[in-house]
């Protein structure tokens, strides 16, 4: 679920971690590092994983509270009640030591406190009033109703990524292993040097593809519009290649690029509609099927003169001209 970036729990356990890729927070040396987590979520009653840092015993829920109170951790906390609009899932917001961080930031706040919401279907009326004057309003429904309906309605908007999309990712992963695996055995690049062009842009396609499902559990790529902004970025990169004239880092990044395409397009038609995406490329033809790249380009060196020119220079510098296959690292 893309923009829920903060968290912040009581539990103790490793849940948010494991699930949603985000960064504990739990002792005070850890805040200089707040503003590099992407996802941070804020553990005020320890983690499982520093046992001394658990607060369960009266003279742990106090000392918490001083911490909380007087602490950088604490003051992380006022600062995302003060700013941002928070709401409370599987939480009554009875506990202590929040209640006094938060009516502390409430009263210095005055009428410009936030408005904040709690989401529960075990509210009841007396609850709901004592909400009221804390400036949180109840929302009566199960949290993972509330969650999916909002998902819901962002996937429908063509904000959100469909969670199927992932498998159709996951699909083309394996097509491109396969395929990669097969053209790459199937040629030496000091005989046939100008091929390696489609051997690198199988790698970009790769290494996107293989991002997109590293970080689904993130919700990063859920967000389609980053996904579109990370598109015209790969798209203005490619240009520049392009002046340059840099046909290496051109076939890289235009498979990375399709990788980006494939995953935006899969959340707009069904696996049926989905166009079969060219695994092959070459910087004098452009993007093109297997059967094409046989026929026009396996056994044309000549093709794209300063393309074959430029390959046998990158294989001469990286020593790998002998070798069985040269790749492109990961591009992150």
């Amino acid at each position: 679920m893309p923009y829920f970036g903060t968290i912040i729990t009581t539990n103790w356990d490793r849940y948010f971690e494991e699930v949603t890729g985000a960064t504990p927070f739990v002792y005070e040396s850890d805040v200089p590092f707040w503003e590099t987590a992407k996802r941070p979520v804020l553990k005020i009653h320890g983690s499982i994983d520093n046992y001394t840092s658990i607060v369960s015993s009266t003279e742990d829920y106090e000392r918490c509270e001083g911490r909380l109170r007087d602490g950088a951790l604490g003051a992380v906390l006022k600062q995302i009640f003060a700013t941002k609009t928070c709401i409370f899932f599987g939480y009554s917001a009875t506990d202590q030591d929040f209640l006094n961080i938060y009516n502390t930031v409430r009263a210095g706040l005055g009428p410009l406190a936030r408005t904040h919401y709690l989401v529960s279907p075990f509210v009841s009326e007396e609850e709901s009033s004592r909400l009221k004057l804390l400036n949180i309003i109840s929302v009566k429904t199960d949290a993972t109703h509330f969650l999916k309906t909002i998902k819901d309605h962002m996937v429908s908007k063509f904000c959100f990524s469909r969670d199927d999309t992932f498998s159709s990712v996951s699909s083309l992963l394996i097509e491109a292993y396969d395929a990669h695996f097969k053209f790459t055995n199937s040629f030496r690049p000091s005989e046939s040097p100008h091929l390696v062009f489609s051997a690198v842009y199988q790698d970009g396609l790769i290494h996107a593809l293989q991002r997109i499902l590293d970080l689904a559990h993130t919700g990063q790529y859920s967000d389609l519009h980053y996904v579109r902004g990370q598109i015209s970025k790969y798209e203005n990169m490619i240009a520049g290649y392009r002046r340059k004239k840099d046909y290496w880092e051109i076939s890289y990044f235009t498979g990375y690029l399709l990788g980006l395409e494939f995953f935006e397009l899969s959340n707009f038609v069904s696996d049926e509609e989905l166009p079969p995406p060219p695994l092959f490329f070459h910087p004098g033809v452009g993007q093109i099927d297997e059967a094409e790249f046989e026929r026009e380009i396996r056994n044309r060196q000549d093709i794209h003169k300063l393309a074959l020119a430029q390959a046998k220079r990158i294989l001469k510098r990286s020593g790998s001209a002998g070798a069985e296959v040269i790749q492109h690292l990961p591009w992150a």
